[in-house]
């Protein structure tokens, strides 16, 4: 049997996708701290405030996501994961790291943290869309169909229950 039938990747081109995300973090923060890009304050502690909790929320649902759902076992099952995280949020991965490289770029007081927390946004919605997303579609149907219905992309809220 061809196991990529089976079951997703447990590794495709998500990995690429955000080392390239990363990449740009880290060129933002090196812009930012050469003067290329100006902060847009002095020291605006409201950054902070919200930067750091962004950052460690995104690693609660990145570890959630890896760990306590035992996520490669399940995909390797042919699973289709719906609860722990997954009943908050359907990509719990990309989130965490989304928040992460978002909170960091936070901390670095500039408008790049929004600019480019808007293109992972929509570069990770349409890198889905285009893959896992047709792919559990075309293995699940409408148990994916109801279960994309019910619970958000990114934004980590509490799924509505299946009538």
């Amino acid at each position: 049997m061809n196991q990529e039938k089976d079951h997703l990747p447990v590794t495709g081109y998500g990995p690429y996708f955000i080392l390239a995300m990363g990449a740009v973090t880290v060129l933002c923060v090196v812009f930012i701290h050469t003067g290329i890009a100006a902060p847009l304050g002095s020291n605006c502690i409201l950054y902070h405030v919200f930067g750091i909790p962004v950052i460690l929320v995104g690693i609660v649902i990145y570890l959630m996501a890896a760990f306590q759902s035992r996520i490669v076992k399940r995909i390797r099952a042919g699973e289709l994961v719906t609860t722990g995280i997954y009943g908050y949020v359907r990509n719990p991965i990309y989130c965490g790291i989304l928040y992460v490289f978002f909170g960091v770029l936070l901390l670095q007081q500039n408008a790049i943290a929004f600019i480019a927390f808007g293109i992972y946004w929509v570069s990770l919605t349409v890198f889905l869309k285009k893959t896992e997303e047709q792919w559990l579609q075309k293995r699940y149907g409408k148990e994916f169909e109801d279960y994309m219905r019910r619970v958000n992309r990114f934004i980590v809220w509490p799924g509505k229950k299946s009538r």
